[in-house]
């Protein structure tokens, strides 16, 4: 992850940190409860790469209900078809392969940047 003031900092544009927060059960996690404490872990290279082009024409290819307006940062395809994309005021998109937006996990801070899919998706 970037670290918090990563607005500031240029490094933050190459380089991130590792963090592996582990909890028997997720539902029942508080708010706002992960603390820094949580979150530190090793400095790490870690280039951005600019996929908003690729973002705008998977997403505009699979749906006429996407708004071009939108800043898209990252997206990848799912095994069943599937896209999902991060984006300037939602933190995860998914796209059925009708064209149908699936849910959004709005956010009224930046959004999302990155999608690491896991193994199981």
């Amino acid at each position: 992850m970037a670290p918090p003031d990563d607005w500031q900092d240029k490094d933050a544009w190459s380089e991130g940190h590792v963090a592996m927060v582990h909890r028997l059960d997720w539902r029942v996690v508080p708010p706002r409860s992960i603390t820094g404490y949580d979150l530190a872990g090793p400095w790490v290279a870690a280039p951005r790469t600019d996929r908003r082009e690729d973002v705008c024409q998977t997403v505009s290819g699979l749906s006429t209900n996407w708004d071009a307006r939108h800043n898209g940062r990252a997206v990848e395809e799912l095994s069943d078809g599937r896209i999902v994309a991060t984006l300037d005021g939602v933190q995860l998109e998914p796209w059925l392969p009708s064209g149908r937006r699936q849910w959004a996990v709005r956010d009224d801070g930046g959004g999302g940047r990155d999608i690491v899919i896991a193994p199981d998706e």
